[in-house]
């Protein structure tokens, strides 16, 4: 960073000289790019810089994280995506929120499928990632229906295709939910009804899961 360890603990602001250094070195040794939002400059909240563990937040805490993940980063629900998927969620929180989380796969799923929709078997089983957003609608749907400024910009960089849906983001969101279920081989009339009435849902492990 050029700059002494005495210089860099009297800054004011030292998370955003960090920031502003990684931003400007754009390829970490996993050849990542490093997003807008390593630097404090596009917000008015000063974020503190003490690292925290997924664990340690508040359970409240962890669903608005994890629903803000989906909207801004939706590939990370689609089980067809390679794993590096997960990566530009790891570098959001991590930056934006000095949070870690070191097995961010399991957040979304571990894999495993669907099986019983109410207690009854399913025709065909659906990956339980898909479930695991039905579980966090509610709190996806204030997030999108309560938006400030600083999830706008967000939504802006990370997700433009939804940024074009204003002021009707749920809404939007939801489209592209159901654009990646059909894809994975799920019928729109199965999320729907999902969507509309929140049944419950039991599913298996990946390991347990076998096709017949």
């Amino acid at each position: 960073m050029n700059t002494t360890y005495d210089e860099f603990r009297k800054m004011d602001d030292p998370i955003s000289a960090v920031r502003r250094y990684y931003k400007n070195n754009p390829k970490g040794k996993a050849g990542q790019s490093m997003p807008w939002w390593m630097t404090t400059d596009n917000v008015d909240k000063p974020y503190s810089f003490n690292i925290q563990m997924w664990n340690s937040l508040d359970v409240k805490e962890r669903d608005i994280l994890l629903a803000k993940s989906m909207i801004l980063f939706p590939r990370a629900i689609d089980p067809s995506a390679e794993n590096t998927k997960y990566y530009p969620i790891s570098l959001w929180l991590c930056s934006c929120y000095q949070i870690v989380v070191p097995n961010i796969r399991d957040l979304f799923s571990a894999g495993g499928r669907i099986t019983h929709e109410n207690g009854k078997m399913l025709k065909n089983p659906v990956p339980k990632v898909f479930g695991m957003v039905i579980k966090h609608l509610d709190t996806i749907s204030k997030v999108l229906n309560n938006i400030d400024d600083e999830m706008a910009l967000m939504i802006v960089e990370h997700n433009p295709a939804l940024a074009k849906c204003a002021p009707n983001f749920y809404q939007g969101w939801i489209s592209q939910f159901k654009d990646i279920a059909v894809r994975n081989g799920v019928s729109e009339d199965v999320i729907d009804r999902w969507i509309n009435e929140k049944p419950t849902l039991k599913s298996v492990d990946k390991t347990k899961y076998s096709t017949p």
